[in-house]
């Protein structure tokens, strides 16, 4: 019985003859801006308005690590202005952003 597949080895390649086509160099700033011109591409990165000029990635963040009974997730986007103004005041009251919803909703509900 010959089986194929027991006797077949693999084909070796023979990848002497491929060669590199060198380090290729990255464009300069420059030629990028033109290309970026010429093809109306505009970029979102470093936008934003005077006021929001510190990055908001630049502030530091706690980790929100602890585990206080919260079981449900809540995801939204905001301005960078708001979301500077939500850390500096969890940072000063030392929460996390869960505690820091909770008692906006304590105090909207209060005043209601």
């Amino acid at each position: 019985m010959d089986n194929k597949e027991e006797t077949r080895h693999p084909r070796k390649l023979n990848l002497g003859a491929i060669k590199p086509s060198g380090v290729s160099q990255k464009p300069e700033a420059t030629e990028v801006k033109a290309v970026a011109e010429k093809q109306d591409f505009t970029s979102r990165e470093g936008q934003g308005s005077a006021d929001d000029s510190t990055s908001v990635l630049a502030k530091k963040r706690r980790p929100g690590a602890r585990k206080k009974g919260r079981t449900e997730s809540f995801n939204t986007r905001l301005k960078p202005k708001t979301l500077n103004r939500i850390i500096e005041i969890n940072e000063k009251n030392e929460w996390g952003y869960a505690e820091f919803i909770e008692h906006a909703v304590k105090l909207f509900d209060s005043s209601s």
